[in-house]
């Protein structure tokens, strides 16, 4: 877990909390639903500059003006570094990158988040490591009841005298009569209701959400919005194509309140968005395929020479080079078009029926006739935005289509928030490259065919590094806010079988405090 686990005092950790009753919980501050299902009302969004009303805090909580002052001052971050020189090198100065600048804002509402919900990133995966140990012991005594260690280690003692050279034909197949009988009375173990109990339990545990656990994170990612909420407008309306059903615009108008509103209003001035619920895999594109069309073009292509002399030998009756441009290296661009020329019947050439024949002169200096060669395509018919959501629900959010709307949504944000998705850029960048400046070697992230690369790095999971290219997209955002709000991958704290990464927490809340406001929405 890094070295900051391992400087952690485990048994000061829990003196402390033996002697110190956890804060109370604090209400949701008070949301306007109107307009849209889960939403602000526009007066809600535009006013939100009261903090929420919670409990005294610990001291050195960051306070919301503390956080602002620092908002404030990462803004020139998101512009040309020639617009503010001083400022921009200062800060770069001062954290070693930009983005680790907006890593440093988001510490800053991850602990004051800490504050209000009275728990803690390293509290909440101790209480895991907790649960985890309680979850073997369960299972053990499980297999103790029904004998099923025992009977484990009765096959493995058969396994290995099964194959001795000396076994004979005889013995072997005793031996496998046995081995049937003991993987009978395994097989009763597993239907029983005690073993689902226990494999439901440890499918929970995969991010970890059991109990007092489970509690407490949602406690976190709640905490975590009411900072938000003090620190920006959140929410708004999204816009939908007319294609998009109420079931549809219900899931992301829910999943859109966990956004701020500048980027919501941006996400409005793009062309509206076909939204749709699926059983197969989430996505957002801005160019959605609608299907495809058979076209006639002509049957044309680009040849490079070096000069002119160079295309007179393929200037014939059913070609045609035509001179487009001289380039920079000395060559010349031509054109090359195909012909079909009317055929020569007894001597003579007529013109036949059709459209489109032109007559020239061929090589023999004879009128002719021909017409450009067509060739067909097909093609893509090219749609407005689409945004998929699949039931992969969140553990954390209410709502079978929840996580994957958070997701995808954020891909919108991207592709409406530019100053965002080159912050995220940069992040990518400097976690997949090596001190001498070469970057990390890609792997196959997705695991799939076709194959997605990207850059393992240490991220919680490998897909977050995945490698758009020169597409303004990365996994960061999309898997970073399902993290902290729906509670996949462990939360990014460490919970169930994930690692855990403060920094991308960090970059992430960051990213929502800081990113696309007015000054830095370009």
């Amino acid at each position: 877990m890094g070295e900051a686990r391992a400087a952690r005092d485990r048994a000061s950790y829990n003196a402390k909390k033996a002697a110190t009753a956890t804060p109370a919980k604090p209400a949701s501050k008070p949301r306007s639903r109107a307009g849209v299902k889960g939403g602000l009302g526009a007066a809600a969004a535009a006013d939100v500059t009261a903090q929420t009303q919670i409990a005294p805090l610990p001291e050195g909580t960051p306070t919301v003006d503390e956080i602002s002052a620092a908002i404030d001052r990462v803004q020139v971050l998101y512009g040309n570094p020639d617009d503010h020189p001083a400022e921009f090198a200062a800060l770069v100065e001062e954290y070693g990158s930009k983005d680790l600048a907006i890593v440093h804002v988001g510490d800053l509402v991850a602990k004051r988040a800490e504050a209000i919900a009275g728990t803690s990133a390293d509290e909440i995966e101790w209480l895991g490591e907790d649960q985890e140990a309680l979850l073997k012991a369960q299972a053990l005594a499980a297999k103790e009841k029904y004998g099923i260690t025992e009977l484990e280690n009765r096959r493995a003692e058969i396994e290995a005298g099964m194959f001795r050279k000396e076994t004979t034909p005889e013995e072997f197949k005793a031996a496998q009569a046995q081995i049937s009988e003991v993987v009978g009375k395994v097989r009763e173990f597993y239907a029983t209701e005690e073993y689902a109990a226990i494999q439901e339990a440890q499918k929970l545990r995969e991010n970890d959400l059991l109990g007092e656990t489970g509690e407490k994170s949602r406690a976190l990612a709640e905490a975590y919005q009411t900072v938000l909420r003090d620190l920006r407008p959140m929410g708004g309306e999204l816009t939908f194509s007319a294609d998009t059903n109420n079931e549809a615009r219900a899931v992301f108008a829910d999943g859109v309140q966990y956004f701020p509103s500048d980027w919501v209003d941006a996400s409005s001035r793009l062309a509206p968005m076909e939204a749709r619920l699926i059983a197969g895999r989430a996505h957002y594109t801005p160019n959605s395929i609608k299907g495809k069309t058979k076209t006639k073009i002509a049957d044309h292509t680009i040849v490079h020479a070096d000069a002119d002399q160079d295309m007179t030998v393929w200037n014939n009756d059913n070609t045609l080079y035509r001179r487009v441009m001289d380039e920079p290296d000395g060559r010349v661009m031509w054109v090359h078009t195909t012909f079909e020329t009317a055929p020569e019947v007894n001597g003579t050439v007529k013109k036949p029926r059709g459209k489109e024949w032109e007559e020239f002169k061929d090589r023999r200096g004879r009128q002719n006739w021909r017409r450009e060669h067509t060739k067909t395509v097909e093609q893509d018919v090219i749609g407005g935005p689409e945004i998929l959501a699949n039931p992969d629900g969140g553990n954390l959010t209410k709502g079978t289509y929840s996580r994957a709307a958070i997701h995808e949504l954020s891909h919108r944000m991207q592709h409406a928030v530019p100053a965002v998705a080159r912050m995220e850029k940069a992040f990518l960048e400097r976690r997949t490259t090596h001190a001498d400046g070469r970057r990390h070697k890609q792997v196959n992230v997705s695991g799939g065919r076709p194959a997605e690369m990207g850059w393992a790095d240490s991220f919680v999971e490998k897909c977050m590094g995945r490698d758009y290219g020169a597409a303004n997209f990365t996994e960061l955002l999309a898997t970073g806010s399902e993290s902290l709000f729906s509670g996949s991958y462990g939360g990014l704290i460490g919970r169930g079988r994930y690692q855990r990464d403060d920094e991308m927490r960090g970059f992430i809340l960051g990213l929502f405090a800081t990113g696309g406001r007015p000054k830095s929405a370009v």
